[in-house]
């Protein structure tokens, strides 16, 4: 629920952008009081906006990955309950929905030299790597709440 309500605001200000950069035919800078004037700042280069974009490479490769195999993965791999390979994924979207305002605020509230974002960005991209190696792992656990048990808590990790 709090995914879809952040990116339906997400959607209405790239909408309203979008809307501005076509009225002011290219480039938009959207005022404190609502009104558009152009941009007379210099635009980004191709260079930076791949790289801008492979940002995200993650969110709508990695994702998408997860999203369509991982419960094929979970019943037809590892041989979990379609039931529980649900109770996976909700444990998880809840624990989602009280870490990530946490770590906001831990990560609002660092002061580093390198920044307060780029240190936890720099492990979280090792972590990652590991996390996704983990949960298609095909262990060799017999038992069910084994099995529910190891996807769960690597399902958190990642």
């Amino acid at each position: 629920m709090v995914h879809l309500l952040l990116f339906s605001a997400y959607s209405i200000a790239v909408c309203k952008h979008i809307i501005a950069v076509n009225l002011t035919g290219g480039n938009a800078v959207e005022k404190k009081n609502g009104e558009f004037m152009k941009n007379t700042e210099k635009t980004m280069r191709r260079g930076e906006k791949v790289f801008f974009a492979l940002a995200d490479l993650y969110g709508g490769g990695g994702q998408a990955l997860i999203g369509v195999l991982y419960f094929f993965f979970l019943t037809n791999v590892i041989g979990l309950a379609p039931a529980l390979a649900g109770i996976v994924t909700l444990i998880s979207e809840i624990w989602d929905a009280i870490s990530d305002p946490i770590m906001g605020i831990i990560c609002d509230n660092t002061r580093t030299r390198m920044g307060r974002r780029r240190p936890f960005i720099l492990a979280g991209g090792f972590l990652l790597i590991a996390a996704f190696a983990l949960i298609f792992f095909p262990i060799g656990f017999e038992g069910e709440m084994q099995k529910f048990i190891y996807c769960t808590v690597t399902y958190l990790f990642y």
